[in-house]
């Protein structure tokens, strides 16, 4: 037991050694790097489960709203039945989708900050240019649930329960868009996590 924790204590200095013999090595950049590197600790852990849970959330409730509810839907008769049971769905599903947007949002920029304290001055130039992307796609995937969250489905929920009349027409047209809107939004939301892909990687590399 003793001796391989030597040799692993050993296996660490050498490591260290090798940093401090490479070139441009700055003492307090690269001392401050290894407390950062120490310092991913379980609320960094927490942070990205929360962020990768709530994205899984999201792609699950969205698959499901766009492949069983609306079809579900559209197959009852009966125009009022079918605006009920829309609503009903839409009145659980609103606050899912909102919420686990804002945790998408929160982690995700404890994430950046996390790295920027990480990287510190090389933060713009190793993963400057896939973080301008997935912020981008972020804007728009973030207008998008709100305008189908918001836009469309508080509307439909706000009608049934306000006693406003929601013609067939009107109804059908909402129902389009919302599946629209969703599935672009499901197209962003993979985009944005291929694009994430390689922000690790750049903030990895040596």
């Amino acid at each position: 037991m003793e001796t391989r924790e030597f040799t692993s204590r050993a296996g660490v200095d050498r490591e260290r050694s090798e940093r401090r013999e490479r070139p441009g090595f700055t003492p307090g950049r690269d001392a401050h790097r290894e407390r950062s590197e120490r310092g991913r600790n379980p609320m960094d852990r927490l942070t990205l489960w929360l962020h990768l849970t709530s994205l899984a959330a999201y792609f699950g409730a969205t698959l499901a709203f766009v492949l069983v509810m609306l079809p579900a839907v559209e197959r009852i008769e009966s125009h009022e039945e079918r605006l009920r049971v829309l609503a009903a769905m839409l009145q659980r599903l609103n606050p899912l989708l909102i919420g686990v947007l804002g945790v998408l949002v929160m982690t995700g920029a404890f994430s950046l900050t996390a790295y920027k304290a990480r990287l510190r001055g090389e933060f713009f130039t190793r993963i400057g240019e896939p973080l301008t992307l997935k912020l981008v796609l972020a804007f728009f995937f973030i207008n998008g649930v709100t305008y189908v969250a918001f836009g469309l489905a508080h509307r439909i929920v706000r009608a049934v329960e306000w006693g406003d009349p929601v013609p067939p027409e009107r109804l059908a047209s909402m129902v389009r868009r919302m599946r629209a809107g969703s599935i672009v939004n499901l197209v962003l939301a993979g985009w944005i996590v291929w694009v994430a892909l390689a922000i690790p990687a750049g903030a990895a590399a040596p």
